[in-house]
């Protein structure tokens, strides 16, 4: 169990305030964190945070792999560890907004027997779950008027003594540091009153 300096919380930033729009990517290939709005990132873009654990509320068992010789970066479970889990939360209250649509792109590859779940959540009560991947931007409904959304996901399964790679996140080339392959896209409106 890895400790966290302190639970990130994503919160809207002035620009997001203004763009009605919150949206996280991360990359494993660069190991960072970006909120610019735009569908493609350029050199110019840099990310927000540094490291995969800067912008995770909860961490358990999961570190970030580099396999230099299949030039690969990904999260996976800590070697050893039969379960894991991580989670990134966003929070609107704080700026007068709340969520009018998420879109996500969750991508995670399984081998052998492992599996992994991705659950999004809204403080409504309501909740999703993925299954490995989303395979592409996917529109999600039931969070709206959300304050808060917390995206999770659970790795489990695999076999023998690298069960633990059998359950990797974020799985990209190590050159293919301007694509990430976990988006979180929150549009947002003014809160009801």
């Amino acid at each position: 169990n890895q400790a966290l300096s302190e639970p990130y919380l994503f919160e809207p930033t002035d620009e997001d305030v203004k763009g009605f729009r919150l949206r996280m990517r991360y990359t494993a290939a660069g190991d960072g964190y970006f909120r610019q709005h735009g569908d493609v990132l350029t050199a110019a873009d840099q990310p927000c945070l540094r490291g995969w654990k800067s912008g995770a509320f909860e961490v358990e068992n999961i570190s970030r792999k580099v396999e230099h010789d299949w030039k690969k970066a990904y999260l996976a479970r800590t070697e050893g560890s039969s379960s894991a889990s991580m989670s990134w939360t966003f929070e609107t209250s704080s700026s007068e907004l709340e969520v009018d649509r998420v879109l996500v792109n969750l991508d995670a590859v399984t081998f052998e027997n492992g599996t992994i779940e991705w659950s999004v959540c809204g403080d409504n009560g309501c909740t999703e779950t993925f299954n490995t991947s989303t395979g592409r931007r996917t529109a999600l409904s039931g969070f709206k008027g959300c304050t808060m959304i917390v995206v999770m996901v659970k790795m489990a399964g695999g076999q023998g003594d690298v069960a633990w790679q059998h359950t990797q996140v974020c799985r990209q080339g190590l050159d293919d540091v301007r694509t990430c392959p976990i988006d979180i896209d929150l549009s947002l409106k003014p809160a009801a009153s």
